[in-house]
């Protein structure tokens, strides 16, 4: 009798190789999703540490949050952007000065890593673009408030009407697209803007009291978009938190403080 060889044949060969490419079919999806799910874990993370330093920078400012873009210019150098810093405004930047410029960069350990969601492209190219420098921006309206002044909770006015109460945001995940990256880069989230849908269709972001959360927001009826956002102001004025310039009640621009007396 021959001896069969110990050898593998050609089907079974190609029944391997297709049980090998169903398995792969199968896992690469849950891998991408389990990557995708720590990206998110380290960009509320990001967020967090970033609103902790807006706590340290207001234990040393009298209770103020860091200045916004408004506060460029401002002699005091100590009130002025939280990413920029005295960096003037400009459509290009020098990515080796932000954010270091920034008034909050010493409260994070001069950690560049935490401006930036993992979830985008640093170099720019691709779906999910960034800017290379930072992708988390604060809603306008409180720059330079004080915290105590800040409520906790923020009522968000869906498309439809109905209202939902969420943890008041300030600091968000920008959508590149939607000024993050486009018409100017800036370090605040106003009228024009719009969240990001990085995560699950969605964007994370830090509350004023540290915590991180998720939230998808209406895609936008009108270039009033964030200011569906409103809180209660120390008037008790329910006022909206994206507040910039060109609309009322605020002056033109919103400037450190402004918030403190609404």
């Amino acid at each position: 009798m021959r001896r069969r060889s110990a050898g593998f044949t050609l089907v079974e060969l190609l029944v391997v190789i297709g049980i090998i490419a169903i398995l792969v079919g199968i896992l690469l999806p849950v891998i991408g999703k389990a990557r995708e799910s720590s990206r998110e874990l380290k960009c509320t993370s990001n967020l967090r540490q970033l609103m902790y330093a807006f706590h340290m920078f207001a234990n040393e400012h009298k209770g103020h949050l860091p200045g916004g873009h408004f506060d460029r210019t401002d002699s005091d150098l100590e009130k002025r952007d939280w990413v920029f810093g005295e960096t003037p405004f400009a459509l290009t930047y020098d990515p080796t000065l932000i954010p270091n410029a920034g008034t909050i960069f010493r409260y994070v350990q001069n950690s560049r890593e935490l401006y930036r969601c993992p979830s985008l492209d640093a170099d720019g190219s691709g779906a999910k673009q960034s800017n290379g420098m930072f992708d988390y921006v604060t809603f306008l309206g409180f720059a330079g408030a004080r915290m105590v002044n800040v409520r906790s909770e923020t009522r968000y006015t869906h498309n439809d009407g109905r209202v939902e109460i969420i943890y008041t945001p300030v600091i968000v995940e920008e959508d590149p697209f939607r000024g993050m990256n486009n018409a100017a880069v800036d370090s605040g989230h106003s009228e024009t803007d719009a969240l990001a849908h990085t995560h699950r269709g969605g964007s994370n972001y830090a509350a004023i009291d540290g915590s991180g959360h998720w939230f998808k927001e209406d895609e936008p009826a009108s270039w009033l978009a964030s200011h569906q956002y409103t809180s209660q102001a120390p008037s008790k004025r329910w006022t909206p938190i994206g507040s910039d310039h060109g609309s009322k009640p605020p002056p033109d621009p919103v400037r450190w403080g402004w918030w403190d007396g609404q």
